[in-house]
């Protein structure tokens, strides 16, 4: 998607944040532009997080079933701690983040 003449690309991003409200996850280190997407529900992570998720999702997919043999490593649902819950505008984006 392109900005119209005389348009920002921060103004085409921040409307298409407007439009799509709780679907859209904004990537982008400009605080304006993550502030106003957040105002109107969207998720929104910076782009070194957004790249560090990418590469750590390369990373994870690459013998991922021979390391965890390796390593002994089983999944848990323990606790660990005492948890502070957040609040619910967060932990959607936060969702939003995690399912990168």
């Amino acid at each position: 998607m392109f900005s119209r003449s005389g348009e920002s690309a921060d103004s085409v991003i921040i409307r298409m944040a407007r439009a799509e409200r709780e679907k859209a996850l904004v990537v982008s280190s400009d605080r304006e532009v993550v502030n106003s997407s957040e105002a109107f529900g969207a998720a929104a992570i910076s782009a070194e997080g957004f790249e560090n998720k990418i590469a750590l999702a390369v990373a994870m997919g690459q013998n991922v079933q021979d390391r965890d043999e390796a390593e002994g490593w089983k999944p848990t649902t323990q606790k660990k701690g005492p948890r502070r819950r957040l609040p619910k505008r967060k932990r959607r984006s936060r969702s939003k983040i995690k399912k990168l």
